[in-house]
């Protein structure tokens, strides 16, 4: 099933990765040769952490290394909140929109790098010797098209099973037609291609019964159903349908009656899904093993996708013109270089990436206020470290660390992924109310209450203050941490 001299061509390029463990590429190969075709596509990296014995971080680091690599290919799925359906992408650019439009439950939804994102890996089709045939039947194409973290409710799945009625496929350049036998008023038709993310909807006038049968001819290409909507009274309607686009497609044929809508309202409001904890958009882009091997050609011109709930931490050195004059540019430059060596390593220990640096600051990004006050905690116990041995030359340099969490755009700034708005903006401005060895934390980060836990158990002191910061209009609550 797989090509295993291929595969171990590939796994060889990772081997010179220093941070993968020779014993982590045996089990990512003995994965590989062992699962069927269906457990390579869309893998959800969170599911296999028992299986792999790692925990979430050394899994990610692995299949986004084995993905640059060649093995998987790395996708960006729009999952739909209300029913699990997936939008199928393979970069970052074709995800990047404020909104999408889930086609099988008809609503929009936001596109949140934080929730609405899902990374996953699926085998590259040149690995296969046979390769996977997501249209065997429905519920392969069914299932192949909704996120496997997905938990949904039977209520939600008995509905969603009542209301698709028919499943085709149509090969490239085919004509295929459909009929639909007696349409009514009263009742919504749609033509939906799931792995082309298209659909039609078929309009029925309230009006006079057509007393011939209809026939209309149409296409489905790469950007949609051609013509995009049919409208016709109640009729026997045939769709002539011929399949433009460049491989074979998948459909199916949803049905809503009038009892099925009043009842599509009361499931989708009571039966929600939940999903079990996946990689999301946010996750991967705080991912420094991501950063590192996905530069500036992956990312788009115009990136502006929002990310809810993401935690900014800064840093600064104090003192840094001082330690210049004192010691000269050569010592100086190689602390301060030792300084950068060390926050970038914490980072990547707490599952953060460093976002960028600006002259002897710090920023750097992580999905969780938690995981951010673990590694400023670190910083600076690193620094005391890093002190100990410069102070008997008489070199000591200190830093100052301001945090906060919000939501914020990610966006390419000098073609490199960066974070932008107000949380950038106030988390910058917080570090610089911090003194050397001091960390400084909004509101928002005081109130999350692992964060709040983890300064408690360091034996920090928290003194709220109220801070007047430039560019906010009104008073901010931080809280000044000291040990």
């Amino acid at each position: 099933m797989v090509n295993i001299a291929k595969l171990e061509k590939r796994i060889s390029i990772i081997s010179s990765y220093d941070y993968i463990a020779q014993t982590n590429l045996e089990k990512l190969k003995n994965f590989i040769i062992t699962s069927d075709s269906v457990d390579l596509t869309r893998i959800t990296l969170f599911s296999l952490t028992e299986q792999f014995l790692m925990d979430n971080q050394t899994i990610s680091k692995l299949f986004i290394a084995a993905a640059k690599a060649g093995i998987f290919e790395l996708e960006w799925n729009l999952v739909c909140p209300i029913c699990g359906g997936l939008e199928n992408h393979n970069s970052i650019s074709e995800i990047n929109k404020n909104t999408h439009f889930c086609i099988l439950c008809e609503k929009d939804a936001e596109v949140d790098l934080n929730s609405d994102v899902e990374i996953t890996f699926t085998l590259r089709s040149d690995l296969f010797t046979e390769s996977i045939d997501q249209y065997q039947d429905k519920n392969t194409y069914l299932n192949f098209h909704f996120s496997k973290s997905l938990s949904r409710p039977l209520g939600l799945e008995e509905f969603i099973s009542s209301v698709i009625k028919e499943y085709f496929t149509i090969s490239q350049s085919e004509t295929k037609r459909i009929t639909f036998k007696k349409l009514k008023v009263d009742t919504m038709y749609h033509l939906i291609s799931l792995d082309k993310s298209k659909s039609l909807r078929i309009n029925v006038r309230n009006e006079a019964p057509a007393k011939n049968p209809i026939i209309i001819d149409m296409e489905l290409n790469q950007t949609g159903f051609f013509p995009s909507t049919v409208n016709v009274p109640p009729c026997d309607l045939t769709l002539s349908l011929k399949n433009m686009c460049t491989s074979k497609t998948g459909f199916i044929i949803k049905e809503v009656d009038a009892g099925n809508a009043i009842k599509a309202a009361k499931v989708y409001s009571e039966e929600k899904i939940t999903f079990k904890p996946f990689l999301t958009g946010k996750k991967l882009l705080n991912n420094q093993s991501f950063r590192n091997l996905y530069k500036s050609e992956d990312i788009p011109a115009n990136l502006h996708i929002k990310a809810s709930d993401v935690t900014i931490l800064f840093t600064d050195l104090k003192g840094s013109t001082e330690l210049y004059e004192k010691t000269g540019d050569l010592k100086a430059y190689s602390l301060v270089q030792e300084h950068f060596d060390l926050l970038t390593a914490v980072v990547d220990l707490y599952e953060g990436a460093l976002i960028k640096t600006i002259g002897d600051a710090v920023m750097a990004a992580f999905s969780n206020s938690k995981d951010a006050v673990s590694a400023a905690h670190d910083m600076v116990q690193q620094i005391e470290k890093m002190n100990k041995e410069t102070s008997k030359e008489g070199h000591e340099i200190a830093i100052k660390v301001g945090i906060h969490s919000g939501n914020a755009l990610a966006v390419n700034a000098n073609n490199q992924l960066d974070y932008f708005g107000q949380t950038v903006n106030i988390a910058a401005r917080v570090q610089g109310l911090a003194a050397g060895g001091e960390i400084w934390i909004t509101e928002s980060i005081f109130n999350n209450d692992d964060s709040r836990n983890i300064l408690t158990n360091k034996n920090y002191t928290m003194v709220k203050q109220m801070a007047e910061l430039k560019g906010v209009m009104h008073p901010t609550p931080v809280y000044q941490c000291v040990l």
